[in-house]
């Protein structure tokens, strides 16, 4: 049997410890019963309690609470495999993380927060399409292959950072090439397919650019479209710095102590667009910018169709939370108290 979530199963390690709190606690009024009532009054004080029911009670409400976490940890069993149809291209989005990204031109925002909340609303247009993620600055990070788990790449986006990446800088094409990489390996079409593969660039467009281009000319002839969506203003702003806090305490200088000014830069950005055959967007706060790419994109992949292999499984939880239901039932059903408690009483009575 699988478990869909096994973190849970570390809360059966809870079980002998209140195993041996119950033994304890049961000890320690003995002790203290000892201790104050003697002789016969002894036994009739302990006389209307069960001490096998006690145990049996405790013992349900245990294996009740191991059910309950059976259940959470969400128990299966694999059923089958099933091919599911995907439509639409295959979409690998590459997210600029470089220093330059955390300049406020964007009303007082920064164009990396800007592009985080963009970039999420785009992959939930994605929906039931392969989406992949990589993070760039000086070097490239997969930060996810193509999946259709689209709730944990909005996760990994949402923790994207300077901080992710020691090289600084702007590598576009390093970034292209980790992208292709990426998506061969993981694309769910054939290496003959003519459906195009889909890259998603979003910065603010500060780069060594003969690179980039030399790069992007290798992808076109690939069949790779870059689609790249472009964050910041010409007016630019300083680049903040940030302690380890997060608090701002400076803008980057040069090395004459000049404040760095960071610009956007769309002329790179269009001629990467423009060599793959793909569309440049200056992204601009209050437009529809973000449904623009979606649809621009749908309509070159309107005819790509993909098969991607799924386990098919069986779940199980529901058995499982059912039966720690009626444990729960039986354990306020059943007493602690001895059925003949009115026959000690009346022994009690008649010796005095």
């Amino acid at each position: 049997m699988l478990f869909a979530h096994p973190e849970y199963l570390y809360l059966l390690i809870f079980v002998p410890i209140f195993f041996i709190l119950f033994v304890m606690r049961l000890r320690a009024n003995d002790r203290l019963l000892h201790s104050y009532i003697q002789g016969s009054c002894l036994k009739v004080a302990t006389g209307f309690i069960s001490r096998k029911r006690q145990i049996g009670r405790y013992f349900i409400l245990l294996i009740m609470f191991v059910f309950l976490i059976l259940a959470l940890a969400r128990p299966q069993s694999e059923k089958e495999r099933e091919n599911i149809e995907i439509k639409g291209s295959e979409v690998m989005i590459l997210a600029d993380v470089s220093k330059s990204m955390l300049v406020e031109d964007m009303n007082g925002l920064s164009r990396l927060s800007v592009m985080k909340k963009e970039l999420t609303r785009l992959i939930k247009l994605f929906s039931g399409q392969r989406v992949g993620l990589i993070s760039f600055s000086g070097a490239a990070t997969l930060i996810s292959p193509l999946t259709l788990d689209h709730s944990a790449l909005t996760l990994f986006l949402e923790a994207l950072s300077p901080r992710s990446h020691i090289m600084q800088g702007t590598d576009f094409g390093g970034a292209f090439r980790a992208a292709w990489q990426a998506m061969k390996r993981g694309s769910a079409l054939p290496p003959s397919s003519p459906s195009p593969r889909v890259l998603v660039v979003a910065s603010d467009g500060e780069d060594n650019e003969q690179q980039a281009l030399n790069t992007a000319k290798e992808l076109a002839d690939q069949k790779v479209r870059i689609f790249t969506l472009g964050f910041g203003t010409k007016k630019g702003g300083m680049i903040p710095m940030y302690d380890n806090r997060g608090r701002k305490t400076a803008y980057k200088k040069d090395r004459q102590g000049n404040p760095v000014v960071s610009r956007f830069n769309e002329d790179t950005l269009k001629k990467i667009a423009r060599i793959t055959g793909g569309a440049f967007y200056p992204f601009s706060l209050g437009g529809h910018t973000i449904e623009k790419v979606y649809s621009d994109i749908q309509e070159i992949g309107e005819d790509t169709v993909s098969y991607q292999s799924q386990n098919i499984y069986k779940e199980w939880y529901q058995y499982f939370t059912i039966i720690a239901f009626c444990l729960g039932a039986l354990y306020f059903l059943i007493g602690e108290k001895k059925k003949n408690q009115l026959q000690i009483w009346h022994s009690y009575l008649e010796k005095k």
